[in-house]
């Protein structure tokens, strides 16, 4: 079993000879997430919150998309353009 100092100076004695560190991946290791992942954990977590968000914003995108001709054929849609 190696001791602290051993483990020290056998690393020294690596160095010092010019062998460089490794990494070294097994199973247990995995790479850092992406940035996408943890947006979509966040807004995972935090869906109750965002819902309001996410209904106001697809009535404004439905508002936005709807013509005076689509208002007029769809009368559940006339809402939206009160709003």
């Amino acid at each position: 079993m190696s001791t602290y100092r051993r483990m020290r100076r056998h690393a020294f004695l690596a160095r010092r000879s010019g062998l460089q560190p490794m990494m070294v991946i097994n199973t247990a290791d995995s790479f850092p997430e992406t940035v996408a992942v943890l947006l979509l954990r966040g807004a995972w977590r935090y869906r109750s919150e965002l819902a309001p968000l996410a209904v106001t914003a697809g009535l404004v995108a439905a508002r936005q998309s709807c013509t005076a001709d689509c208002v007029q054929q769809v009368p559940y849609l006339r809402t939206l353009r009160v709003l």
